[in-house]
């Protein structure tokens, strides 16, 4: 199984023994990281170094050194 599928997610979690909301997932796709996360239940923030992403997208980070407002 892959990104986007929710199995993959839901996969990891399982693996490191955390509940998928207690789970964020940072990544630069924003289809395959940031909507697959979500859809399996996972927090998610993007990481959009270019500000090309969904304009509407409120967990957007333009590089990781602003991440950690999301870590709360």
């Amino acid at each position: 199984m892959a990104k986007p599928r929710p199995a993959a997610f839901l996969a990891a979690c399982e693996r490191l023994g955390v509940p998928p909301a207690a789970t964020l997932h940072v990544g630069d796709e924003h289809a395959v990281d940031v909507l697959g996360a979500r859809a399996a239940g996972l927090r998610a923030v993007h990481v959009d170094r270019t500000g090309t992403g969904p304009a509407d997208e409120v967990a957007r980070v333009g590089s990781l050194r602003e991440l950690a407002a999301h870590l709360a």
